[in-house]
Protein backbone atom coordinates (compact mmCIF):
# COMPACT_ATOMS: atom_id res chain seq x y z
CA UNK A 1 0.00 0.00 0.00
CA UNK A 2 2.64 2.18 0.62
CA UNK A 3 3.65 2.10 -3.09
CA UNK A 4 0.20 3.18 -3.69
CA UNK A 5 -0.23 6.11 -1.64
CA UNK A 6 1.86 8.53 -4.14
CA UNK A 7 -0.40 8.19 -6.81
CA UNK A 8 -2.95 9.35 -4.42
CA UNK A 9 -1.54 13.16 -5.00
CA UNK A 10 -4.10 13.31 -8.24
CA UNK A 11 -6.83 13.99 -5.50
CA UNK A 12 -5.09 17.20 -5.17
CA UNK A 13 -7.14 18.99 -8.12
CA UNK A 14 -10.37 18.27 -6.95
CA UNK A 15 -9.17 20.56 -3.57
CA UNK A 16 -7.61 23.09 -5.56
CA UNK A 17 -10.65 23.23 -7.82
CA UNK A 18 -12.75 23.89 -4.65
CA UNK A 19 -10.07 26.87 -4.16
CA UNK A 20 -10.67 28.10 -7.46
CA UNK A 21 -14.18 29.15 -6.35
CA UNK A 22 -12.73 31.25 -4.71
CA UNK A 23 -12.66 33.53 -7.12
CA UNK A 24 -10.12 36.69 -7.57
CA UNK A 25 -6.38 35.07 -7.90
CA UNK A 26 -7.36 31.81 -6.99
CA UNK A 27 -8.74 31.13 -10.28
CA UNK A 28 -4.91 30.73 -11.47
CA UNK A 29 -4.31 28.13 -8.60
CA UNK A 30 -4.46 25.18 -11.03
CA UNK A 31 -2.99 26.52 -14.19
CA UNK A 32 -0.04 27.88 -11.33
CA UNK A 33 0.04 24.37 -10.01
CA UNK A 34 0.42 22.44 -12.56
CA UNK A 35 3.04 24.78 -14.78
CA UNK A 36 5.15 25.93 -12.28
CA UNK A 37 4.74 24.71 -8.66
CA UNK A 38 5.38 20.59 -9.86
CA UNK A 39 7.77 21.33 -12.14
CA UNK A 40 9.82 22.80 -9.81
CA UNK A 41 8.98 19.60 -7.42
CA UNK A 42 10.59 17.57 -10.45
CA UNK A 43 13.44 19.16 -10.93
CA UNK A 44 13.54 19.29 -6.86
CA UNK A 45 13.20 15.45 -6.84
CA UNK A 46 14.74 14.49 -9.91
CA UNK A 47 14.57 11.50 -11.57
CA UNK A 48 12.81 8.42 -9.77
CA UNK A 49 15.10 5.06 -10.72
CA UNK A 50 12.79 2.55 -8.96
CA UNK A 51 11.68 -0.28 -11.14
CA UNK A 52 10.09 -3.18 -9.81
CA UNK A 53 12.16 -6.34 -9.52
CA UNK A 54 10.00 -9.38 -11.37
CA UNK A 55 9.27 -11.46 -8.75
CA UNK A 56 7.44 -8.53 -7.19
CA UNK A 57 5.22 -7.94 -10.08
CA UNK A 58 2.36 -9.94 -9.68
CA UNK A 59 2.07 -8.55 -5.97
CA UNK A 60 1.96 -5.28 -7.13
CA UNK A 61 -0.54 -5.96 -10.13
CA UNK A 62 -2.81 -7.75 -8.34
CA UNK A 63 -2.96 -5.21 -4.97
CA UNK A 64 -6.58 -3.38 -5.23
CA UNK A 65 -5.92 -0.28 -4.00
CA UNK A 66 -3.89 0.55 -7.27
CA UNK A 67 -6.87 0.08 -9.22
CA UNK A 68 -9.25 1.75 -6.32
CA UNK A 69 -7.28 5.02 -6.84
CA UNK A 70 -8.47 5.27 -10.67
CA UNK A 71 -12.13 3.69 -9.79
CA UNK A 72 -13.29 5.95 -7.17
CA UNK A 73 -12.10 9.04 -9.73
CA UNK A 74 -15.03 8.47 -12.06
CA UNK A 75 -17.48 9.68 -9.13
CA UNK A 76 -15.25 12.23 -8.47
CA UNK A 77 -14.97 13.76 -11.62
CA UNK A 78 -18.91 13.46 -12.63
CA UNK A 79 -18.96 15.29 -9.21
CA UNK A 80 -16.51 18.00 -10.32
CA UNK A 81 -18.91 19.08 -13.22
CA UNK A 82 -21.66 19.07 -11.50
CA UNK A 83 -20.00 21.35 -9.04
CA UNK A 84 -18.97 23.49 -11.48
CA UNK A 85 -22.33 23.52 -13.62
CA UNK A 86 -23.66 25.14 -10.39
CA UNK A 87 -21.53 27.39 -9.52
CA UNK A 88 -21.73 29.26 -12.29
CA UNK A 89 -25.23 29.31 -12.12
CA UNK A 90 -24.93 31.86 -9.11
CA UNK A 91 -25.71 35.01 -8.92
CA UNK A 92 -23.01 37.77 -10.19
CA UNK A 93 -20.83 35.61 -11.77
CA UNK A 94 -18.49 37.37 -13.89
CA UNK A 95 -17.15 36.05 -17.50
CA UNK A 96 -13.64 35.76 -16.40
CA UNK A 97 -14.98 33.81 -13.41
CA UNK A 98 -16.73 31.19 -15.26
CA UNK A 99 -13.60 31.83 -17.92
CA UNK A 100 -11.71 30.41 -14.89
CA UNK A 101 -13.83 27.56 -13.56
CA UNK A 102 -14.03 26.34 -17.12
CA UNK A 103 -9.81 25.91 -16.96
CA UNK A 104 -9.48 24.75 -13.42
CA UNK A 105 -12.36 21.67 -14.31
CA UNK A 106 -11.21 21.51 -18.27
CA UNK A 107 -7.39 20.39 -16.90
CA UNK A 108 -8.14 18.59 -13.83
CA UNK A 109 -10.52 16.10 -16.01
CA UNK A 110 -8.03 16.34 -18.76
CA UNK A 111 -4.88 16.08 -16.76
CA UNK A 112 -6.07 13.11 -14.45
CA UNK A 113 -9.43 12.12 -15.30
CA UNK A 114 -8.19 11.42 -19.00
CA UNK A 115 -4.93 9.93 -17.67
CA UNK A 116 -7.05 7.78 -15.50
CA UNK A 117 -9.46 6.57 -18.71
CA UNK A 118 -6.44 5.91 -20.51
CA UNK A 119 -5.09 3.05 -17.68
CA UNK A 120 -8.84 1.80 -17.46
CA UNK A 121 -9.49 1.46 -21.31
CA UNK A 122 -6.42 -0.86 -21.53
CA UNK A 123 -7.64 -3.00 -19.35
CA UNK A 124 -9.44 -6.28 -20.23
CA UNK A 125 -12.04 -6.06 -17.02
CA UNK A 126 -15.39 -5.02 -18.35
CA UNK A 127 -16.00 -2.53 -15.53
CA UNK A 128 -12.66 -0.80 -16.19
CA UNK A 129 -13.17 -0.29 -19.59
CA UNK A 130 -17.32 0.98 -18.63
CA UNK A 131 -15.17 3.82 -16.47
CA UNK A 132 -13.06 4.80 -19.11
CA UNK A 133 -16.06 5.50 -21.27
CA UNK A 134 -17.88 7.11 -18.48
CA UNK A 135 -14.84 9.74 -18.14
CA UNK A 136 -14.10 9.98 -21.70
CA UNK A 137 -17.95 10.73 -22.04
CA UNK A 138 -17.60 13.61 -19.58
CA UNK A 139 -14.95 15.37 -22.10
CA UNK A 140 -17.51 14.72 -25.07
CA UNK A 141 -14.13 12.59 -26.37
CA UNK A 142 -15.57 8.96 -26.36
CA UNK A 143 -14.39 8.01 -29.75
CA UNK A 144 -10.59 8.23 -27.82
CA UNK A 145 -11.51 4.50 -25.99
CA UNK A 146 -11.60 3.23 -29.70
CA UNK A 147 -9.12 4.89 -31.82
CA UNK A 148 -6.46 4.76 -28.82
CA UNK A 149 -6.54 1.04 -28.09
CA UNK A 150 -7.25 -0.05 -31.87
CA UNK A 151 -5.91 2.90 -33.99
CA UNK A 152 -2.57 4.15 -32.17
CA UNK A 153 -1.06 1.27 -30.55
CA UNK A 154 -0.97 -0.20 -33.51
CA UNK A 155 -0.11 2.62 -35.83
CA UNK A 156 2.18 4.95 -33.34
CA UNK A 157 5.26 5.57 -35.73
CA UNK A 158 4.07 5.68 -38.59
CA UNK A 159 2.39 8.15 -41.00
CA UNK A 160 -1.37 6.96 -40.63
CA UNK A 161 -1.39 7.65 -37.21
CA UNK A 162 -3.32 10.77 -35.67
CA UNK A 163 -1.83 10.86 -32.84
CA UNK A 164 2.45 10.36 -33.60
CA UNK A 165 3.40 13.97 -34.21
CA UNK A 166 5.91 14.48 -37.41
CA UNK A 167 9.43 15.92 -37.37
CA UNK A 168 8.86 19.75 -37.73
CA UNK A 169 4.98 19.71 -37.21
CA UNK A 170 4.19 22.38 -35.05
CA UNK A 171 1.45 21.79 -32.32
CA UNK A 172 -0.85 23.58 -33.83
CA UNK A 173 -1.42 21.71 -37.40
CA UNK A 174 -0.95 18.46 -35.32
CA UNK A 175 -3.56 19.51 -32.72
CA UNK A 176 -5.75 20.33 -35.75
CA UNK A 177 -5.09 16.66 -37.93
CA UNK A 178 -4.93 14.98 -34.26
CA UNK A 179 -8.72 15.44 -33.64
CA UNK A 180 -10.00 15.31 -37.15
CA UNK A 181 -8.35 11.94 -38.42
CA UNK A 182 -8.54 9.92 -34.96
CA UNK A 183 -12.17 10.71 -35.22
CA UNK A 184 -12.51 9.07 -38.83
CA UNK A 185 -9.93 6.43 -37.19
CA UNK A 186 -12.49 5.73 -34.66
CA UNK A 187 -15.74 5.21 -37.29
CA UNK A 188 -13.55 3.37 -39.81
CA UNK A 189 -11.95 1.14 -37.22
CA UNK A 190 -15.90 0.50 -35.97
CA UNK A 191 -17.03 -0.08 -39.24
CA UNK A 192 -14.37 -2.73 -40.33
CA UNK A 193 -15.03 -4.74 -37.07
CA UNK A 194 -18.73 -5.14 -37.82
CA UNK A 195 -18.19 -6.07 -41.83
CA UNK A 196 -14.97 -8.45 -40.46
CA UNK A 197 -17.69 -10.07 -37.47
CA UNK A 198 -20.78 -9.78 -39.69
CA UNK A 199 -22.54 -7.70 -36.76
CA UNK A 200 -25.43 -5.41 -37.45
CA UNK A 201 -24.84 -1.60 -37.66
CA UNK A 202 -26.57 -0.86 -34.21
CA UNK A 203 -23.44 -2.52 -32.23
CA UNK A 204 -21.41 0.55 -33.94
CA UNK A 205 -19.96 1.79 -30.98
CA UNK A 206 -19.26 5.15 -32.29
CA UNK A 207 -23.10 5.13 -32.72
CA UNK A 208 -23.92 4.76 -29.19
CA UNK A 209 -21.39 7.48 -27.94
CA UNK A 210 -22.89 10.00 -30.84
CA UNK A 211 -26.13 9.24 -28.80
CA UNK A 212 -24.88 8.66 -25.55
CA UNK A 213 -23.31 12.19 -26.43
CA UNK A 214 -26.49 13.81 -27.43
CA UNK A 215 -28.66 12.63 -24.62
CA UNK A 216 -26.35 13.96 -22.47
CA UNK A 217 -26.27 17.39 -23.92
CA UNK A 218 -29.85 17.52 -24.25
CA UNK A 219 -30.50 16.89 -20.95
CA UNK A 220 -28.24 19.60 -19.59
CA UNK A 221 -29.35 22.15 -22.31
CA UNK A 222 -33.09 21.52 -21.63
CA UNK A 223 -32.83 20.64 -17.38
CA UNK A 224 -30.13 23.27 -16.49
CA UNK A 225 -29.96 25.51 -18.90
CA UNK A 226 -27.49 26.90 -22.33
CA UNK A 227 -24.64 28.19 -19.82
CA UNK A 228 -24.59 24.96 -18.12
CA UNK A 229 -24.35 23.34 -21.27
CA UNK A 230 -22.08 25.53 -22.64
CA UNK A 231 -19.70 25.16 -19.63
CA UNK A 232 -19.83 20.91 -20.32
CA UNK A 233 -18.33 21.39 -23.67
CA UNK A 234 -15.94 24.14 -22.65
CA UNK A 235 -14.36 21.96 -20.27
CA UNK A 236 -14.03 18.79 -22.41
CA UNK A 237 -12.15 21.12 -25.13
CA UNK A 238 -9.90 22.28 -22.58
CA UNK A 239 -9.31 18.81 -21.48
CA UNK A 240 -9.49 16.81 -24.34
CA UNK A 241 -6.68 19.74 -25.61
CA UNK A 242 -4.81 18.53 -22.98
CA UNK A 243 -4.35 14.86 -23.90
CA UNK A 244 -3.63 16.22 -27.74
CA UNK A 245 -1.17 18.57 -26.46
CA UNK A 246 0.13 15.30 -24.14
CA UNK A 247 -0.02 13.11 -27.43
CA UNK A 248 1.95 15.45 -29.03
CA UNK A 249 4.73 15.69 -26.87
CA UNK A 250 4.62 11.38 -25.90
CA UNK A 251 5.71 10.89 -30.02
CA UNK A 252 7.07 13.69 -31.55
CA UNK A 253 9.28 12.74 -34.31
CA UNK A 254 9.54 9.21 -33.82
CA UNK A 255 9.43 6.56 -36.75
CA UNK A 256 8.91 2.92 -36.83
CA UNK A 257 10.75 1.53 -39.73
CA UNK A 258 9.24 -0.33 -42.25
CA UNK A 259 10.05 -4.04 -42.80
CA UNK A 260 8.36 -4.47 -45.75
CA UNK A 261 5.51 -2.93 -47.59
CA UNK A 262 2.65 -1.57 -45.05
CA UNK A 263 4.48 -3.65 -42.19
CA UNK A 264 6.48 -2.23 -39.05
CA UNK A 265 8.99 -2.89 -36.86
CA UNK A 266 7.78 -4.14 -33.53
CA UNK A 267 7.25 -0.95 -30.93
CA UNK A 268 9.82 -1.02 -28.65
CA UNK A 269 10.98 1.41 -26.04
CA UNK A 270 12.95 4.16 -28.24
CA UNK A 271 9.36 5.04 -30.21
CA UNK A 272 8.30 6.97 -27.12
CA UNK A 273 9.49 9.57 -25.01
CA UNK A 274 9.99 8.57 -21.94
CA UNK A 275 10.37 11.12 -18.63
CA UNK A 276 11.46 9.10 -15.37
CA UNK A 277 10.11 12.68 -13.38
CA UNK A 278 9.23 11.55 -9.90
CA UNK A 279 6.50 13.73 -9.28
CA UNK A 280 5.07 14.12 -12.92
CA UNK A 281 4.78 10.76 -12.70
CA UNK A 282 2.90 10.43 -9.23
CA UNK A 283 0.29 12.50 -10.26
CA UNK A 284 0.30 10.90 -13.97
CA UNK A 285 0.04 7.50 -12.61
CA UNK A 286 3.61 6.76 -14.35
CA UNK A 287 1.88 8.01 -17.41
CA UNK A 288 5.31 9.47 -18.43
CA UNK A 289 6.87 5.91 -18.16
CA UNK A 290 5.74 5.98 -22.01
CA UNK A 291 8.52 4.24 -23.30
CA UNK A 292 6.96 0.76 -21.30
CA UNK A 293 3.40 1.13 -21.78
CA UNK A 294 3.69 1.31 -25.67
CA UNK A 295 6.65 -1.62 -25.64
CA UNK A 296 3.74 -3.84 -23.12
CA UNK A 297 0.64 -2.05 -23.14
CA UNK A 298 -1.64 -4.27 -20.80
CA UNK A 299 0.96 -3.18 -17.86
CA UNK A 300 -0.96 -1.46 -14.70
CA UNK A 301 0.90 2.01 -14.09
CA UNK A 302 2.14 0.83 -11.09
CA UNK A 303 4.07 -1.89 -12.54
CA UNK A 304 5.76 0.11 -15.38
CA UNK A 305 9.34 0.37 -15.69
CA UNK A 306 11.40 3.79 -16.05
CA UNK A 307 13.78 2.46 -19.16
CA UNK A 308 16.61 5.50 -18.74
CA UNK A 309 19.52 4.14 -21.47
CA UNK A 310 17.23 2.22 -24.09
CA UNK A 311 14.73 4.92 -24.44
CA UNK A 312 14.79 9.00 -25.56
CA UNK A 313 14.66 10.99 -22.68
CA UNK A 314 12.26 14.23 -22.47
CA UNK A 315 14.37 17.30 -21.01
CA UNK A 316 11.71 17.79 -18.64
CA UNK A 317 8.39 16.60 -17.30
CA UNK A 318 5.37 17.07 -18.81
CA UNK A 319 4.15 20.40 -17.30
CA UNK A 320 7.22 21.67 -18.23
CA UNK A 321 6.95 20.23 -21.75
CA UNK A 322 3.26 21.26 -22.43
CA UNK A 323 4.33 24.98 -21.96
CA UNK A 324 7.25 24.83 -24.39
CA UNK A 325 5.14 22.97 -26.89
CA UNK A 326 2.50 25.62 -27.20
CA UNK A 327 5.82 27.62 -28.59
CA UNK A 328 6.90 26.07 -31.19
CA UNK A 329 9.86 27.83 -31.96
CA UNK A 330 11.29 26.95 -28.69
CA UNK A 331 9.93 23.39 -29.01
CA UNK A 332 11.68 22.90 -32.72
CA UNK A 333 14.78 24.29 -30.48
CA UNK A 334 14.44 21.70 -28.06
CA UNK A 335 13.08 18.80 -29.25
CA UNK A 336 14.92 18.83 -32.86
CA UNK A 337 17.99 17.55 -31.97
CA UNK A 338 17.20 15.15 -29.84
CA UNK A 339 15.37 13.25 -32.78
CA UNK A 340 17.92 13.71 -34.71
CA UNK A 341 20.04 12.02 -31.97
CA UNK A 342 17.58 9.46 -31.44
CA UNK A 343 18.09 8.93 -35.27
CA UNK A 344 21.62 8.42 -34.66
CA UNK A 345 20.57 5.60 -31.67
CA UNK A 346 21.56 7.99 -28.70
CA UNK A 347 19.42 8.18 -26.22
CA UNK A 348 19.49 10.69 -23.24
CA UNK A 349 19.79 14.17 -22.67
CA UNK A 350 23.41 14.77 -21.11
CA UNK A 351 25.33 15.48 -24.57
CA UNK A 352 22.86 18.56 -25.03
CA UNK A 353 23.50 22.19 -24.30
CA UNK A 354 21.61 24.17 -21.88
CA UNK A 355 18.01 25.17 -22.83
CA UNK A 356 19.17 29.10 -23.47
CA UNK A 357 22.04 28.34 -24.96
CA UNK A 358 20.43 25.82 -27.34
CA UNK A 359 17.74 28.76 -28.16
CA UNK A 360 19.88 30.92 -29.19
CA UNK A 361 22.02 28.77 -31.75
CA UNK A 362 20.37 29.59 -34.47
CA UNK A 363 22.23 27.23 -36.33
CA UNK A 364 21.03 24.31 -34.55
CA UNK A 365 17.90 24.83 -36.07
CA UNK A 366 16.45 26.46 -39.44
CA UNK A 367 14.54 28.33 -37.60
CA UNK A 368 14.78 32.42 -38.71
CA UNK A 369 11.40 33.44 -36.87
CA UNK A 370 13.38 32.85 -33.50
CA UNK A 371 14.87 35.96 -34.15
CA UNK A 372 11.36 37.39 -33.65
CA UNK A 373 10.64 39.87 -30.64
CA UNK A 374 7.75 37.44 -29.42
CA UNK A 375 10.49 34.47 -29.79
CA UNK A 376 13.32 36.21 -27.69
CA UNK A 377 10.63 37.40 -24.80
CA UNK A 378 9.48 34.01 -24.35
CA UNK A 379 12.69 32.45 -24.20
CA UNK A 380 13.99 34.68 -21.51
CA UNK A 381 11.30 34.27 -19.61
CA UNK A 382 11.37 30.45 -19.72
CA UNK A 383 15.23 31.28 -18.92
CA UNK A 384 14.49 33.23 -15.87
CA UNK A 385 12.43 30.32 -13.79
CA UNK A 386 14.73 27.38 -14.69
CA UNK A 387 18.60 29.25 -15.17
CA UNK A 388 19.79 27.90 -11.53
CA UNK A 389 18.37 24.22 -12.12
CA UNK A 390 20.23 23.76 -15.82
Amino acid sequence: MSRALPFCLAYTFPFLVLITSLGGWAMLVIPIFTFAFVPVLDIASGIDPFNPKQENESELRDNLFFRLITWFWVPVELSLITYGMWWILQPGRTWLEMAGMIIAVGMTNGVIGITFAHELMHKSNPLEQFLAEVLMMAVSYPHFCIEHILGHHKKVGTFFDPATARFGENFYSFYWRAITNSCCSAWMIEINRLVKLGLPIWQNRMLRYGLSLAIIYLAIGTNVGWLALCFFALQGLVAFTSLETTNYIEHYGLVRKEIAPGIYERTLPKHSWNSGHRISNWFLINLARHSDHHFIASKRYQILNNFQDTAPQLPFGYGTMFLIALIPPLWFALMNPRVLDWREGRFGIKQHKPLLALCLNVNTVDLLTMLAKVRKYCERLIYQAYAKML
